[in-house]
């Protein structure tokens, strides 16, 4: 098996993720303009996503190629738990950017009376 299809054969495993991140990205860059911080933090947690996703395989593929002084099974590791840290990013501004940019609660906007707070 050649370098290239060891390339392709790790980002394909990755493939259909890719796609949704590319997707996720087009969609944040077209709402911009209506929910500037909302779509700042998906952009960010997707991109961050996207470029972990593309990274890692052609990082492995480099270490099986070449090989250096400690054994693979060390960088190994130690690349799974880099990108890991760099999911966790990702993920954690995606679930920021859910949170983000909230109007003020429905009962504020409503022009429904609410009920004064409980006295205890």
């Amino acid at each position: 098996m050649n370098n290239t299809t060891m390339l392709y054969s790790g980002l394909m495993g990755a493939g259909m993720p890719i796609f949704v991140y590319i997707a996720g990205i087009v969609l944040a860059i077209i709402w911009w303009s209506r929910w500037p911080q909302c779509c700042a933090l998906v952009l960010g947690g997707l991109l961050v996503l996207l470029l972990t996703s593309i990274l890692q395989p052609v990082i492995v593929q480099q270490l099986v190629v070449n090989r250096g002084g400690t054994s693979i099974g060390q960088q190994m590791v130690m690349i799974s738990m880099i990108a890991s840290l760099f999911r966790a990013l990702g993920t954690g501004l995606l679930i920021w950017a859910a949170f983000s940019g909230r109007p003020a609660p429905f009962a504020q906007q409503s022009r429904f009376e609410t009920l004064p707070p409980r006295v205890q």
